[in-house]
């Protein structure tokens, strides 16, 4: 293991106290994301490439954040919640030195780190939070015109506890080679590409990376005390920042689909417990593309991270469907929503159209303006923004954010619920938009749905109950041929399309926006099959005005029996019932033969 020691004192000279006037601390005005760390205190002119959180700092933490190109540094920004201190570690030239092994003559070896996560636990002497463990995708290393692999750093340290390094190399490109099986792994000129970044696994002492390359694609896990690293499985059609959830000492890491599973633009993972148990899909590209109502060439999933309930985190960077770009999760039971969607990054932090990347994702657990404790998942705002912004992740359906989803969110939601496909939706009603794609209509009430089982179908008004309050909606509304901003809502009635039992809703469908003889089917199908309540009668009917077509349909759906029938019904009954009393009074008082004469 090589090890470099930093000389000099230039890369301390300068501590800047920053005054910012964090949106964090206005966070309802912003709602659901934040500005945490602006340009200038993060990366100044350099373009911010990644970052890693330290909870144990002061007054909201500390962050290292790290740039590429020119100007790049190593930075430590503390006080995060009140008046930042920014605080270089690093320059640029101390750190291409490093990279070139101390060589002035060498070339390559630019800096271009793309992962920076501190170690959560004690590893090899180093207490948690104050190891540095980065990425890095720059050139090869060249020595006398030479490619010199072994020289080429691909995953090192930093000891952020002493401020002065040293730089610690872990694992080099030849050991990568080494690793892939490739032939003269000092010399190859095959070129690794870390351009993503990795995930601690469970025991903190050692990580999971991708590569994209062709001979070197593929999951890696390297230990960070021994700098070991080993190849768990070969594919260079990934390319996703991974998450890792553990349990019982097994890790399973997540990571997005690929042509080998069947299932790009999906969520596969690979269990890992000392040996490979080979790859599977999690999550169904279908599924994913089903709820973000797109296809699943439409979803590429680049960054991923785990959260503290094991949620899994996932971002979509598709130029197929740049409307759906954000940050989604999927939790524990596999349920999707939207966290953030790419129009509410681009208007609450101002960036107009912010760059597809959401990268670099960190959870850790704030305390809300509110008075609750709330996941805050914190990234990388890509390009020209270099920024480091936190969204909140709020219970799912808690409009109102207070911490619990109630009638108080239901009628918000009841209000802003709009058409089929319809009209793209304001700042003020972003939070309502479950799947990100920026209208509010059936699709966000579904999702509500999976999370809220008690909002069951046929439930206009959304009170939790289907009575006959939602069923006099559906009269009010019923066979009109509206559509557009004029057409009927989920709150007056549309609950399906075409087929009663389907669990998709085209929005350009024939019937789209309409409530029909289908909507009626969904109601009758709760009440009957699920609640499992008696059918309607005809003093229903008549007790609450059902008149022309809409009574006869409701007749229909419901099987209303006619007067009559349910007359000689209750006669057969009473009948069969005076018939089990005759014989239950003659088992417990036998006649005698003159009485049964």
């Amino acid at each position: 293991m090589l090890q470099h020691h930093r000389r000099g004192t230039a890369s301390r000279a300068f501590a800047l106290a920053v005054t910012v006037a964090l949106a964090s601390a206005s966070a309802s005005a912003q709602d659901v994301i934040t500005t945490l760390v602006t340009k200038a205190n993060a990366s100044g002119t350099a373009t911010l490439s990644t970052f890693a959180y330290d909870p144990t700092g002061p007054n909201g933490g500390t962050i290292y954040a790290a740039g590429f190109g020119s100007g790049a540094e190593l930075r430590r920004i503390e006080n995060l919640s009140g008046t930042q201190t920014v605080t270089q570690l690093v320059a640029q030239s101390e750190w291409t030195l490093f990279l070139r092994n101390n060589d002035r003559n060498a070339t390559g070896g630019n800096p271009t780190p793309h992962g920076l996560l501190l170690n959560p636990v004690a590893v090899g002497g180093h207490a948690p939070f104050t190891l540095a463990v980065i990425s890095d995708g720059g050139g090869v290393v060249k020595v006398s015109g030479s490619t010199r692999n072994d020289l080429t750093q691909r995953l090192y340290s930093y000891n952020v506890a002493s401020g002065t390094g040293p730089f610690t190399s872990l694992v080099t490109q030849a050991q990568l080679a080494f690793a892939s099986g490739l032939a003269n792994p000092v010399t190859t000129g095959s070129n690794a590409n870390f351009g993503r970044q990795f995930a601690y696994a469970g025991d903190g002492q050692s990580v999971y990376i991708i590569d994209t390359s062709v001979g070197y694609g593929g999951l890696y896990r390297a230990n960070i005390a021994t700098g070991t690293v080993s190849r768990l499985f070969a594919d260079s059609q990934i390319n996703t920042e991974v998450a890792v959830l553990s349990s019982g000492g097994t890790d399973t890491i997540f990571f997005q689909g690929s042509p080998a599973t069947g299932n790009t633009g999906g969520i596969d993972k690979f269990t890992s417990s000392g040996t490979a148990s080979g790859r599977s899909i999690h999550v169904a590209a279908a599924a994913i593309a089903d709820f973000m109502e797109t296809v699943p060439s439409g979803i590429d999933i680049t960054s991923m991270a785990a959260g503290p309930g094991g949620e899994l985190y996932f971002n979509n960077t598709s130029s197929t469907s740049p409307d759906r770009r954000g940050i989604f999760k999927v939790d524990s039971e596999g349920r999707l929503a939207k966290v953030v969607s790419r129009t509410e990054r681009g208007t609450t932090l101002g960036l107009g159209s912010p760059n597809s990347n959401t990268t670099r994702m960190q959870p850790r657990t704030v305390e809300h303006p509110n008075g609750f404790d709330v996941t805050q998942i914190m990234y990388v705002e890509s390009g020209t923004a270099s920024l480091i912004a936190g969204a909140y992740d709020f219970k799912v359906g808690d409009f109102d954010r207070d911490d619990d989803v109630d009638m108080n969110d239901l009628t918000l939601l009841r209000a802003a619920v709009g058409v089929r496909g319809g009209p793209a939706v304001g700042p003020g009603s972003y939070k309502y938009d479950l799947n990100g794609n920026n209208v509010v209509d059936w699709k966000d009430v579904k999702i509500l749905q999976t999370f809220l089982p008690g909002l069951r179908n046929g439930d206009a008004n959304m009170d939790l109950a289907v009575d006959l309050l939602d069923l006099n909606i559906i009269r009010d509304n019923y066979s009109t041929t509206a559509s557009g901003t004029g057409g009927k809502t989920w709150a007056t009635g549309d609950f399906a399309s075409m087929d009663p039992l389907a669990t998709t809703y085209a929005a350009n469908a024939s019937d789209a926006n309409m409530v029909n003889l289908v909507d009626l089917q969904v109601f009758a199908t709760t009440w009957l099959s699920v609640l499992r309540r008696p059918t309607l009668t005809f003093a229903d009917l008549d007790a609450n005005g059902y008149t022309g077509l809409f009574r006869q349909d409701v007749i229909t759906v419901f099987s209303v029996p006619e007067p009559s029938a349910v007359a000689l019904s209750v006669a057969g009954l009473t009948a069969a019932l005076a018939w089990r009393h005759r014989r239950q009074r003659e088992s417990r008082f036998p006649l005698t033969k003159q009485e049964r004469t």
